[in-house]
């Protein structure tokens, strides 16, 4: 067999990282270095998303930026990437706003600095000045087809495309950086105005395009009052723009979009698709499923009240339909819909509601407005809510709400305002009079499991169970239990202990800077009188004093945030306290008060072992200075030594009793009932 020998280039390609030692040793330790910081750089920028931006501008302001030259490539791959990836403009406009002061010596003037906020700007102007660099490189293209044989005239055309579409998204995309950093105040007003009159002025498409792209970002900001004037003279020139019918349609229908958006108040049809974090994804998801529901619930309806002929569903429909009628639906309002598929004869589908019912805490959730009547929604009539009844669970209009308050079963129901009952957090709303697993009603309490049950219940669930009381019995003084009681007086209790606990560590951290700046006088003191020696000793006492005092800084700071957090969460469940007690149903503040209580008892136990270990304890710094210094210069090793102690925090915390059990009073007779026997 014949050996093959591969044809070698005298210079083959090899990748960067795979050089060989005398390829290294030629490159000079600069050029390395700077390879190294882009490449950094490049691997920050590829990775920045709103969920990690925080970590990376980190990462990016830790870069070793030592020179101008160094600084000019950061901003350049910020700015180029900025421009290729407009989405995410925001993100790199709020990274560009971290790392303004960045500053470097500069090359040109020795003495001076240059900050990464100068050189971006410069940036900026340059790119936005620019007399479209890409015209030269297309028109060598359509010179280059002119003399193109008649098979590569399409390869050539296909070039031609591609480089305009490319061109004209760079200059969309730094437009739109350049409105962002113009939103971070990075830029000035005029600055931008200037560039309005400049896109407008000439009045070619890329410009008139970039000019929307602008107005859309930036717009809002600058239309204040003060410059409303000059920015309706730029809306006048674009009216008359559209009504001369010189540009393109696309170009057309982008500037009367503009038009449109500041007449709207600059608030958009559609939001722009900017990246979003995780959380903000997973609740629109959740949003979209809930609107996705009530649309199926509404559908559902109109099948049940209309869907089977006429106006009830049964046979020829209402005469002033005219005779298909009997094959349509019709609607209040006096419009027909195709009915659905004829069903068998003898045959009724059912629909079962608890799979399409969606809470009212979901449908709040989902739309600002008041719920619809429940009754009417039922015969596809549209109403406004103005009633709820937590017991019957459904809303009711003023009409519906007058034969609920008349109905034999549901007179004795207590009813709220639609306004009220919205005003309940979202885990009392979540709690319901009946059983989801059986869909009937309450009737009994379980306290081994500490539930309401229904009959049913009791058979399936709760046979073993010997405590059962009446549920009306447990729950009828919810509001005026010592529990309930308690719970409101552990919340304020928790709310003053945070707040003492934040005031007094505000107290300490300026306690521990007059601390240090006496130590800081009796060290000068005492240096005033000794030699140049101790300018090291000095040094090391001065830092090793402000290590202690940064270390308890840190410590501070970090407790002061938990208290704040956990002062926040108290103040929520207080702030909810007030509307249970107003609005809510006595099973909705039975069980609430357990939620609470539970709440309240998890957040109590951390405080206690943040009492035990000692965390809330005031740090105090001191010093002890030499009393041999005058005397022994020559042989001290150290200027003193810096110590810290604790002082017993003067805030005390009362530990909460036990879990208290719902309190029932028993039943009080009438006056009526009661018998009087004198023998």
């Amino acid at each position: 067999m014949q050996e093959v020998k591969l044809h070698k280039a005298e210079s083959p390609w090899k990748p960067t990282h795979k050089d060989t030692k005398e390829t290294m040793e030629v490159k000079d330790e600069d050029e390395t270095k700077t390879e190294e910081l882009y490449k950094k750089a490049r691997g920050i920028l590829n990775k920045l998303t709103p969920q990690n931006f925080q970590t990376l501008v980190k990462q990016m302001s830790k870069l070793e930026i030592t020179s101008e030259d160094h600084l000019q490539g950061v901003v350049n791959l910020v700015f180029e990437k900025a421009i290729a990836e407009p989405r995410f403009s925001v993100a790199y406009a709020s990274m560009c706003r971290y790392l303004t002061q960045i500053k470097v010596p500069s090359t040109k003037k020795s003495g001076e600095f240059v900050n990464f906020r100068v050189i971006l700007l410069t940036k900026c102007q340059k790119e936005f000045t620019k007399d479209k660099p890409a015209e030269d490189d297309i028109e060598a293209l359509r010179l280059k087809l002119k003399d193109a044989e008649e098979s590569k005239k399409a390869e050539i055309e296909a070039e031609i495309v591609v480089t305009k579409k490319n061109a004209r998204r760079r200059s969309l995309g730094k437009i739109r950086f350049i409105g962002e950093i113009f939103k971070l105040k990075m830029l000035t007003e005029p600055i931008m105005h200037e560039c309005v009159f400049k896109l407008l002025n000439s009045k070619d498409e890329e410009s008139l395009e970039c000019l929307c792209e602008l107005l859309q970002t930036i717009g809002k900001e600058l239309d204040s009052e003060k410059a409303k004037p000059r920015v309706d003279q730029y809306f006048q020139i674009m009216h008359k723009l559209v009504a001369e019918k010189k540009t393109s349609l696309r170009v057309k229908f982008i500037l009367q979009d503009v038009i449109e958006l500041r007449m709207s108040n600059w608030v958009p049809r559609r939001d722009k698709s900017n990246p979003k974090t995780i959380e903000q994804i997973h609740k629109e998801a959740q949003q979209e499923e809930q609107e996705k529901q009530l649309m199926v619930q509404s559908l559902n309806t109109q099948a049940k009240s209309g869907g089977g002929g006429g106006r009830g569903g049964r046979g020829g429909g209402d005469p002033r339909l005219g005779k298909d009628a009997g094959s349509m639906g019709a609607t209040p309002d006096g419009w027909s819909t195709v009915a659905g598929p004829p069903s068998r004869k003898g045959e009724r589908q059912t629909i079962d509601p608890a799979r399409l019912r969606l809470s009212k805490n979901k449908w709040h959730m989902a739309t600002s407005v008041s719920p619809p009547c429940d009754v009417c929604a039922g015969q596809s009539i549209s109403k406004q809510a103005v009633e709820w009844c937590p017991e019957c669970e459904e809303a009711y209009c003023s009409e519906c709400i007058k034969h609920h308050g008349i109905a034999k079963a549901t007179k004795h129901h207590q009813v709220i305002a639609v306004e009220n009952y919205l005003k309940l957090p979202p885990f009392v709303l979540e709690t319901k009079h009946h059983c989801k697993k059986h869909g009937s009603s309450f009737q009994n309490y379980c306290r081994s499991h500490e539930t309401p049950c229904c009959k049913r219940c009791i058979d399936t669930d709760h046979k073993k169970c010997s405590d059962l009381p009446a549920l009306d019995d447990v729950i009828q003084n919810a509001k005026s239990s010592v529990a309930f009681a308690d719970i409101e007086e552990r919340l304020h209790s928790l709310k003053k202990f945070f707040s003492e606990v934040i005031t007094e560590k505000e107290e300490n951290l300026n306690d521990l800077k007059v601390q240090r700046e006496m130590i800081e006088k009796q060290i000068r003191k005492m240096r005033i009188e000794i030699n140049q020696r101790l300018d090291i000793l000095e040094k090391e006492i001065l830092h090793e004093l402000s290590n202690k005092e940064n270390h308890h800084q840190r410590n501070i700071e970090k407790i002061s945030k938990q208290m704040e957090v956990q002062s926040s969460r108290i103040e929520s469940l207080l702030e909810n306290m007030e509307p249970i007690k107003q609005y809510a149903s006595n099973l909705q503040t039975f069980l609430s008060t357990k939620e609470i209580d539970r709440e309240l008892y998890k957040t109590e136990r951390e405080v206690e072992v943040l009492c035990e270990v000692g965390s809330l304890n005031r740090y105090v710094i001191s010093v002890i200075m030499n009393d041999k210094l005058r005397n022994f210069i020559k042989d001290l090793k150290t200027f003193g030594e810096v110590s810290s102690s604790f002082e017993q925090t003067k805030i005390v915390h009362e530990k909460s009793k036990l879990k208290q059990a719902q309190i029932v009073a028993a039943p009080c007779t009438h006056v009526e009932d009661m018998n009087i026997d004198l023998w």
